[in-house]
């Protein structure tokens, strides 16, 4: 019951979260990168006073946790959305249909699907081998310890992916090779050093 109340306040915020994702790159391509950084710190203030105010205020009640994250993802989003009052080279248009929706986001949501299957199953197999500490280890490092080195890797990654839906759609054989050649430098330059850096310091990070 715990957690269904708390994933009923985090879904409030889910497609505020999805925006949020989208937009943050179309940031970076439209030349205002510093917006980016006003909404992580928008986002990052309301979710702590928001805790804070549900931790005192309503004795932590799950709920209101996940209501206050919800709330955040909604300031984040709508400094992101300002960004489109003044002239930008990126418009916003109506989206296409349900079906030309779906179809796009069939393989992300197939992904997702088992990755909840595989970590459930996990989930079981640490309790009936290594027991509940192994398992509140691993969810630790999941959720957050993870997130660390993979910060870089995931805001890389999604730059990446804006920009090359934009070539893709004009065709753009010439700049996709090109995007190709520097994810690759990328991959094997920094994100190669951050690995090294984990696995050498990872007692003192745990």
């Amino acid at each position: 019951m715990v957690l269904s109340e708390y994933l009923r306040g985090l879904a409030v915020g889910f497609p505020l979260n999805l925006g949020v994702a989208l937009l943050i790159p179309l940031m970076n391509i439209d030349g205002d990168r510093s917006r980016v950084a006003v909404a992580i710190n928008v986002l990052f203030f309301t979710n702590l006073i928001g805790d804070i105010i549900v931790a005192v205020v309503f004795e932590g009640n799950m709920f209101g946790l996940a209501l206050a994250t919800s709330v955040s993802y909604l300031c984040a989003f709508i400094v992101l959305l300002l960004h489109f009052r003044k002239r930008s080279v990126i418009k916003l248009t109506k989206p296409g249909g349900f079906m030309e929706t779906a179809k796009a986001g069939t393989l992300s949501a197939i992904t997702r699907f088992f990755s909840a299957i595989r970590a459930h199953g996990v989930n079981i197999i640490f309790l009936a081998i290594t027991g509940a500490q192994a398992l509140a280890a691993n969810t630790l490092v999941q959720s957050n310890i993870k997130a660390v080195p993979m910060c870089i890797a995931a805001a890389i990654g999604s730059a990446t992916l804006s920009i090359v839906s934009v070539l893709f759609e004009e065709h753009d054989l010439r700049g996709l090779r090109q995007i190709l050649r520097s994810v690759l430098f990328i991959s094997f330059g920094p994100c190669l050093i951050i690995a090294i850096l984990v696995f050498v310091f990872a007692p003192q990070i745990v």
